[in-house]
């Protein structure tokens, strides 16, 4: 025989709303957490992810989630699959604390060519701090400048990305503290000329800080 809520009374109402209530208060107060498993990623925005909370092994972990976060964000394999199209990336490391710093860049895009010419392009900036002592950087910073060069270029960025842009140049910064591992993704960023589009580059930087010290590198890509 079916239960009506009109039979069970206004008290029995209540209770199940108040236990919804808390239910959906426990889910809310989550954000940022990358669903599934690996609940150490926080995805600071649509583009960008950090990590500082510890893992059993600092590169096993990554191996597996870069890769995910790779395909999410339609980074290619780097091989070319159309005329106009190419992609590159740089990687830097430095010794510190006993283990080591490293700064990876990643550029992609594809020219068109027609009445205007179009370059669309997307990429990604990533530090990783692979010590254990101290587990996290006090803080890490990556920046990015990508610049068409031409003749008349102009550039546009989905304003989730972060970029500001000048000219014909979009430049992004980002500072996190309490981190071991940040990376900044980017797409179709768009940049046209009417006349001509002759160069592509991506230059980033990798800051990571301990203490009151600073080490930087430098990653840059050249299409």
């Amino acid at each position: 025989m079916r239960r009506s809520w009109l039979k069970l009374g206004i008290p029995a109402l209540l209770a199940v709303l108040m236990v919804g209530s808390v239910f959906a208060g426990v889910v809310a107060a989550q954000p940022g957490k990358e669903r599934g498993r690996n609940k150490e990623i926080i995805q600071v925005n649509p583009s960008t992810y950090v990590i500082k909370d510890k893992v059993p092994d600092k590169k096993k972990f990554l191996s597996k989630i870069e890769t995910k976060l790779d395909q999410k964000h339609g980074v290619s394999s780097g091989e070319v699959t159309s005329q106009g199209e190419s992609s590159g990336t740089d990687i830097a490391t430095k010794d510190v604390l006993g283990s080591y710093i490293e700064g990876k860049t990643y550029f992609h895009g594809i020219v068109e060519s027609g009445i205007k010419a179009t370059f669309t392009g997307d990429g990604y900036t990533k530090g990783y701090w692979w010590g254990s002592d101290p587990y996290n950087a006090d803080r890490i910073t990556l920046t990015s400048k990508v610049v068409v060069s031409g003749i008349s270029v102009t550039i546009s960025v989905p304003p989730s990305a972060g970029f500001s842009v000048s000219g014909n140049t979009a430049t992004y910064s980002g500072s996190w503290d309490n981190v071991w591992w940040a990376a900044h993704y980017y797409d179709n960023l768009v940049a046209e000329s009417y006349v001509a589009l002759v160069d592509f580059d991506q230059y980033d930087s990798e800051t990571f800080r301990f203490g009151n010290v600073d080490y930087t590198l430098y990653t840059h890509v050249d299409l």
